[in-house]
């Protein structure tokens, strides 16, 4: 119910999950691009200061953007991909490889760009 706060950062927009997580949405081959910044949620940090999570954006069963590993307490990581003829993106969130305790990972601003 908190707002998203990403290395003390506010972003009024998003979706915050839990690794691991997998969010599909059905673009249909209408959007250009697909923007979000990426990071652990402060709301982990610095209560146990061990999440870590990296985030994926899958294009049709193609990986468009991995961010790599993305700790608690680290600045906000932007994806900004190429969509343009995709139909299914899946947005994946991981564990970082170290369990998937306090992994709150937010996408925040994410956005879709329609095709032109």
């Amino acid at each position: 119910g908190s707002p998203m706060r990403i290395a003390g950062v506010r972003y009024e927009t998003g979706v915050g999950v839990h690794a691991h997580s997998e969010i599909v949405v059905d673009l249909g081959g209408r959007y250009e691009r697909f923007v979000s910044y990426v990071g652990v949620d402060d709301e982990v940090y610095p209560v146990d200061t061990r999440g870590s999570v990296a985030f994926q954006v899958v294009g049709d069963g193609r990986v468009l953007a991995d961010s790599g590993v993305v700790r608690d307490g680290e600045p906000a990581k932007l994806i900004d991909v190429d969509v343009s003829g995709v139909q299914r993106l899946l947005l994946r969130v991981t564990d970082g490889g170290d369990g998937k305790n306090d992994d709150h990972g937010d996408w925040a601003s994410a956005h879709l760009v329609l095709a032109r």
